[in-house]
């Protein structure tokens, strides 16, 4: 069976999975400067120093469906069986539901949606995990009862320097009441189980914050019986991530990656956000 895999540029993949010819990717549009811009169009410093040279609050838009439909049919023109697909949460982005209900109008040919309830990091992790099963000639059931399970157990929490961004964006559903005081208060941000981004724990100072969920982390790496994938996702913060991965990497004896959290994540975040994402290693190999 021929599968094609898709996800959207949230994923922030290397050049190398990039490559791979099995694997597709929607853009997600940033609105920045009165520019309709895509990631490959912008650097990640590029997009930082305009970000803090613009008076205007860049914003991202959903890809177009008619685009992900075109997508689509130029896939199973190729000869694909079928499509599954990895995208951001739905609980800060509703482009993946409504792909579930437009992708009924394609016959003939199946595509599975998967929600990752999350982004960046972890969404790599899923994208590479299927490709390595496309590879090894697995069936869609497989992959996507794979990709299932690693969503239920992955895990991540983020903390932000300014939380204006994400509440002004609207991601952040519980912080708009914690803007007069962020001056008392440092919080660590989770993705819960809808895949919305929440106030976790409120602690005095980043440094807390960062030994917080570092532990928190540490955690969740030992529930899951060490068989885990550890990396640390920044938004042009990596002297800090790399600080931060290179301890936990002491911890655990094994290394802990780390990765950009891209431009589209990067317009909520705001610079200096530091995210610890956490998914499963399945055994794929039997």
């Amino acid at each position: 069976m021929n599968i094609a895999i898709v996800t959207d540029s949230t994923a922030v993949l290397s050049t190398q999975l990039k490559q791979h010819s099995n694997l597709f990717i929607l853009p997600i549009p940033v609105l920045l400067d009165d520019q309709l811009l895509v990631e490959a169009q912008l650097s990640a410093d590029d997009f930082y120093k305009r970000l803090e040279q613009t008076t205007n609050f860049p914003t991202t838009s959903q890809p177009s469906m008619g685009e992900a439909l075109a997508l689509f049919e130029t896939i199973k023109e190729k000869g694909y069986d079928c499509a599954i697909c990895i995208h951001l949460s739905s609980g800060i982005s509703g482009f993946v539901n409504h792909l579930q209900s437009a992708v009924t109008t394609i016959d003939d040919f199946p595509i599975y949606v998967i929600d990752s309830l999350l982004t960046s990091a972890p969404m790599y992790d899923m994208v590479e995990t299927a490709l390595k099963m496309v590879d090894q000639g697995k069936s869609a059931a497989q992959i996507v009862a794979v990709l299932e399970t690693m969503r239920q157990k992955q895990c991540a929490y983020l903390i932000v320097d300014d939380l204006h961004h994400l509440v002004r964006g609207g991601r952040l559903s519980n912080g708009a009441a914690l803007i007069g005081s962020l001056l008392k208060i440092k919080p660590i941000l989770k993705f819960d189980e809808h895949g919305k981004i929440v106030v976790y724990q409120k602690v005095r100072s980043a440094k807390k914050a960062y030994q917080t969920a570092e532990d928190l982390i540490l955690v969740k790496y030992h529930q899951l019986n060490e068989q885990a994938h550890i990396t640390i996702v920044h938004a042009n913060y990596q002297e800090k991530a790399l600080e931060i991965a290179q301890q936990l990497s002491q911890k655990i004896g094994e290394p802990v990656s780390v990765n950009d959290l891209g431009i589209v994540v990067g317009v909520h975040t705001g610079q200096k956000a530091i995210g610890f994402a956490i998914t499963s290693k399945e055994n794929i190999d039997e």
